[in-house]
């Protein structure tokens, strides 16, 4: 098909205003952010179902996106759903 990698990202970039890799964090702390919400497992179990290599890399990049940790993030949704 003669389309290198930069290529690619340029042209993804161009339609998405975002890199591949930007799209895919994003995705990523979207789903956590369901699981958090949708479901009692644990942080190691999220991590791993999202494709995170470890709690830490999940949680730094959880913070990056939505600005607090996910532990925080669910102790929110269930004090909100309390009210």
């Amino acid at each position: 098909m003669g389309v290198t990698q930069q290529g690619l990202q340029k042209a993804f970039a161009n339609c998405y205003s975002k890199s591949p890799g930007q799209e895919i964090r994003y995705q990523r702390t979207h789903a956590v952010a369901h699981l958090l919400q949708t479901t009692e497992a644990n942080l190691d179990e999220i991590a791993k179902n999202c494709g995170y290599y470890s709690v830490n890399s999940l949680i730094n990049s959880f913070r990056a996106e939505h600005g607090t940790t996910p532990g925080s993030y669910r102790k929110r949704l269930k004090s909100a759903s309390k009210s």
